[in-house]
């Protein structure tokens, strides 16, 4: 669905021309315009629409727009779902357990439109991967080389940890805040997060292979 027809539609004051009508409807229904009149059984001769009828058709492009709107939410769960799966395999972890993957969408340069219909970064496991889908069901995975050293900054391993854990998509957040705590026994430092309004507490630990950050269960 075109985004400015969804914006034209809802910018419609009172009872829509007939020529706005028709706009909508060829560019929404797979028969168009002639469809959307057959299926409300309405007139041949579009001169002949009365104002209810102008009503009644302005009232079901709203629903079809609806049902479009629906429909791509679905496919875009459906294809983040099938991304983190991507990331999972590329980077050979076991495909049984439940991983919170931290999923951001990125645009595509006028060469990768080419080739492909989506761009993400993801964060699965502490792991970071570019994932490209070349179309349905069609993947292409490849090593986020530019946040290998993000991965060593203690301030991204608390934030992410924390959104992987609140499971929160970081590009939707709205606010981001943290607050250093009193470490607990046996913690380095301890943090209190909170994203889009929802906290939790991250705590480090210096092990003998490097600082852990971990959730603490409320």
């Amino acid at each position: 669905m075109q985004q400015d027809i969804y914006k034209d539609y809802l910018a419609a004051a009172g009872v829509p021309s007939l020529e706005q009508i028709i706009i909508w409807a060829d560019a929404l229904f797979p028969g168009g315009f002639r469809l959307l009149a057959d299926d409300l059984c309405f007139p041949e001769d579009q001169e002949d629409w009365t104002e209810r009828e102008r009503q009644d058709a302005y009232i079901a492009i709203g629903e079809a727009i609806e049902r479009e709107k629906r429909r791509m939410l679905e496919d875009r769960e459906q294809i983040k779902q099938e991304t983190a799966r991507a990331a999972v395999v590329h980077f050979e972890l076991d495909p049984m357990r439940a991983y919170r993957p931290v999923i951001q969408e990125l645009d595509l340069t006028k060469s990768e439109r080419a080739q492909y219909t989506h761009k993400f970064a993801v964060l699965v496991a502490g792991q970071a991967a570019i994932v490209y889908r070349l179309g349905e069901g069609t993947y292409r995975v490849i090593d986020d080389e530019e946040h290998e050293e993000a991965r060593d900054n203690e301030a991204y391993q608390v934030l992410m940890a924390a959104a992987r854990y609140l499971e929160i998509d970081l590009r939707l957040a709205r606010e981001v805040a943290a607050e250093e705590e009193q470490p607990g026994e046996g913690e380095a430092a301890r943090w209190t997060l909170t994203i889009s309004g929802q906290a939790c507490q991250v705590a480090r630990y210096d092990r003998e292979d490097g600082p852990d950050y971990q959730v603490i269960a409320p």
